[in-house]
């Protein structure tokens, strides 16, 4: 819904956000996912003062992976088209031009977590807030589902469908994908086969390997801020080393 991140959107109002949460029914619990909502410092007061009672699920993943995997969802949505390297190197200053920017080239700085998490800490006690880390996640998802089921108060699950639903998929020809989705073409006749027909030719569902010495570069930024997390919710990230 991007109800507590979009200005547009919660100035609207709580009428606003429950008309797009309609159809419960018999459910116990209702609840939403939004990326957004961890880093961005304005959204824990906000949902507290709407809905201070609220549980709170958070997935960590290893933060260099984190900002590889986001890159590569930004280069295939044809908002990014620096190389890894320098899409780093300019971060600090692409961030700071608006909420746009923040919200796609976020690479580091999403994944300073214990900063994050502190921002929520102002507002919600820690009992009211589950982490997970998306490696124990991959391996184990039956178990990680249940322990976010323990701390929701709900019955535990006996199995699970695991399975990936949201592949990454990274275009062939990056100057294709441009060209099929470029503003002044959609006009044209028969634009949108030629459009479905890039979507299903040009793609490929695997990005190449991080090179190693900027897998070392971003391993060294986030190696305090990671202790932090650690001294400050006592999760062991050992597996984040591995």
């Amino acid at each position: 819904t991007h109800f507590y991140d979009y200005d547009e959107n919660y100035s609207q109002g709580l009428s606003w956000y429950e008309d797009r949460l309609k159809g419960w029914t018999s459910e116990k619990l209702l609840g939403q996912t939004c990326p957004n909502y961890f880093h961005l410092p304005k959204v824990p007061e906000r949902i507290h003062a709407l809905a201070p009672d609220s549980k709170l699920i958070f997935i960590l993943r290893n933060p260099v992976d984190r900002a590889y995997s986001h890159y590569w969802h930004a280069t295939k949505k044809n908002r990014e088209n620096k190389t890894f390297e320098d899409a780093l190197d300019s971060e600090s200053k692409r961030i700071e031009k608006n909420e746009f920017s923040m919200q796609n080239y976020s690479y580091t700085f999403r994944g300073l977590y214990a900063t994050h998490l502190m921002n929520y800490l102002k507002w919600f006690k820690r009992e009211d807030i589950h982490l997970v880390l998306y490696e124990n996640l991959k391996i184990n998802p039956l178990e990680e589902v249940n322990k976010c089921f323990d701390f929701l108060g709900l019955e535990r699950l006996s199995e699970l469908d695991s399975g990936v639903h949201n592949k990454t998929v990274i275009p062939k020809s990056y100057l294709l994908k441009r060209i099929v989705t470029s503003p002044r073409l959609q006009s044209l006749p028969g634009i949108k086969k030629i459009r479905n027909w890039e979507s299903n030719s040009n793609r490929s569902y695997a990005y190449p390997e991080m090179n190693e010495s900027t897998r070392y570069r971003l391993n060294q930024f986030f190696a305090q801020p990671n202790l932090k997390l650690s001294e400050l919710t006592g999760l062991q990230l050992e597996i984040w080393n591995t």
